[in-house]
C-alpha cells in the first residue's frame, strides 16, 4: 500500500475522500482478493466495506505509481461483501469510478443486460458501457435508464452516478450528465454488487483504479472536489 498527504494551497492539506461518508472506498489494488475498504467519515473509524469474492483481477497495472485491478472481460470480477444496502441505500446513493475500459462492449438490445463497470446479482442495478457511452439503469418496479454518457475507450475517466429519490444521473468527468426518472432502486437488501460482472454473463474489459461509494447523494462541489483528487494522485487531466 503507498500512502502520502497531499497539500493544497500554502501548504494546507488538500482534500481528500477520506472527509466524505461514504459506505465503500477501495483503491490500491492488493492483487488478490478482498480488497479492503479504506475507512473515512462514514464508516465511523472501523474500515469501510470491502469487495471479497470472485475470480480475482489481475495485478501488474500501475498508474502514477499506484496498483490498478485488470478485469479481462471473460473471467474476472470483484463482488461486495455483503448485500447491496450496505453501500447504496433504495432512496439515494453515489458511485463514482475512476476506469479505464476498453473497447465498448455489445449492445444486448436490453440496457440491465450490457457489460457492467458496476452491476449486480440480480438484474436491479448497474452501470453500464457500449458504443452508446455509459449509462445509469434501476429497477423500481420497471427498468429505467439513463442515456449514454459519452466516455473514451483506453483513458481513465471519472464515472459518478447518483440518484436523488426521483432522478438517475450520470456523468464522465463532471461533464454534462444523462438523467432519467425513476422510483426506489428495489430490493437493494437482496442483492449484491459486482465489478465487472451483472447476473448474466457480459462483462467488460477494464482497469479499475478507484470505486466510492455513498448512501447519499454527493455535492457538486465534493464530486469535483474528487475529480481534482483523481488528477493529483494519478497525474491525470480529466
Amino acid at each position: 500500500m503507498r500512502f502520502g498527504l497531499l497539500l493544497g494551497t500554502n501548504g494546507a492539506p488538500a482534500f481528500t475522500p477520506a472527509e466524505l461518508n461514504l459506505t465503500s472506498w477501495v483503491r490500491e489494488y492488493p492483487g488478490t482478493l478482498p480488497w479492503d475498504g479504506i475507512a473515512s467519515a462514514g464508516s465511523s473509524g472501523g474500515g469501510a466495506h470491502d469487495w471479497t469474492t470472485g475470480t480475482a483481477p489481475s495485478a501488474g497495472a500501475v498508474l502514477n505509481g499506484h496498483d490498478i485491478a485488470s478485469f479481462n472481460g471473460t473471467t474476472q470480477s470483484a463482488a461486495a461483501e455483503t448485500s447491496a444496502d450496505a453501500y447504496l441505500s433504495t432512496s439515494a446513493y453515489t458511485i463514482v469510478l475512476l476506469v479505464k475500459p476498453t473497447a465498448p462492449g455489445v449492445t444486448s438490445g436490453t440496457d440491465i443486460n450490457d457489460p457492467p463497470l458496476i452491476g449486480d446479482t440480480a438484474g436491479n442495478f448497474g452501470i453500464t458501457y457500449t458504443t452508446s457511452g455509459v449509462k445509469l439503469v434501476q429497477y423500481d418496479g420497471a427498468y429505467k435508464v439513463t442515456g449514454g454518457a459519452s466516455i473514451t475507450a483506453d483513458v481513465y475517466s471519472m464515472v459518478a452516478a447518483t440518484f436523488n429519490g426521483s432522478t438517475l444521473s450520470i456523468a464522465v468527468n463532471q461533464g454534462t450528465a444523462q438523467t432519467a426518472s425513476s422510483g426506489n432502486l428495489a430490493t437493494p437488501n437482496l442483492i449484491t454488487l459486482q465489478m465487472g460482472k451483472n447476473y448474466s454473463t457480459a462483462r467488460p474489459t477494464m482497469l479499475m483504479a478507484e470505486v466510492m461509494t455513498a448512501q447519499s447523494v454527493l455535492s457538486s462541489s465534493s464530486l469535483n472536489n474528487i475529480k481534482t483528487y483523481f488528477n493529483t494522485r494519478y497525474a491525470l487531466s480529466l
